[in-house]
């Protein structure tokens, strides 16, 4: 879950839907409850739209589906812009 997590938040950042201050103090907030999903966050204040949430975990479950399920192996290409 929380590799999970961390490639959202840089994909977000990436694709330019969120911004690096947005997702710091998103960050913040997730830190403190792991328990809490960062996209559930994110929509939550404001920054993020549950549309671009939806497509980033679809997206994000499809490189961990390709890695056999780790989480942990090298970012997707999409995240090497």
């Amino acid at each position: 879950m929380r590799e999970r997590n961390l490639l959202f938040g840089v994909l977000a950042v990436q694709l330019k839907l969120v911004t690096s201050q947005q997702l710091v103090k998103a960050g913040a907030i997730w830190a403190a409850d792991q328990s809490r999903d960062l996209g559930e966050i994110l929509v939550e204040q404001g920054v993020l739209a549950q549309p671009d949430r939806e497509l980033l975990g679809r997206l994000i479950d499809r490189q961990i589906d390709a890695q056999a399920g780790d989480a942990t192996g090298p970012p997707p290409k999409l995240l090497r812009l």
